[in-house]
């Protein structure tokens, strides 16, 4: 009689196996956290660039029923329904843009035919020039940098923008 070895076959993974996988998980993770936050703020600027054209949208559709935009704020474009949802909740305009600030509509202080949409930016002021770059070509000059542009001003952590 005849008796064959079973030969014993790999059942998986051997120790250096696992060691690289595991080695490699470790690097693309790293590289993700290492990404992650310019990742998050760079979608935070681009959700800052449409709540801007939102609050600036919204203001040039109820001026089409007036002479200039006046008498209107943000409390009147919630009211008349210009303004919607995040907008319009609590104080219009307080706490709803996407760095935890404000957007602002009001009225030019000495040409009412222009608007004004203030947006501040509490907690990441080192970005701050950064953000009024990006937000300058939405000026009424559409500035390609907030350095030298006369329709947007930096005050603290405070961006003006006008329309």
């Amino acid at each position: 009689m005849k008796y064959y070895q079973n030969k014993r076959k790999q059942g998986g993974f051997t120790l250096i196996e696992m060691a690289f996988v595991v080695a490699i998980i470790a690097i693309l993770g790293a590289a993700g956290l290492y990404t992650l936050p310019q990742i998050f703020g760079d979608t935070a600027l681009s959700n800052l660039q449409q709540e801007v054209t939102d609050v600036s949208t919204a203001a040039y559709k109820a001026k089409k029923n007036r002479p200039n935009y006046k008498n209107l704020d943000m409390k009147k474009l919630c009211d008349d329904g210009y303004l919607k949802d995040k907008y319009c909740e609590g104080t219009p305009g307080v706490g709803v843009n996407s760095f935890g600030g404000d957007v602002i509509f009001t009225p030019h202080p000495t040409n009412f035919a222009l608007r004004n949409i203030k947006v501040t930016i509490p907690n990441d002021l080192s970005r701050i020039n950064e953000i009024a770059d990006t937000l300058a070509p939405q000026s009424r000059n559409k500035c390609t940098s907030a350095s030298g542009c006369t329709t947007l001003t930096i005050a603290g952590n405070a961006i003006t923008i006008t329309m």
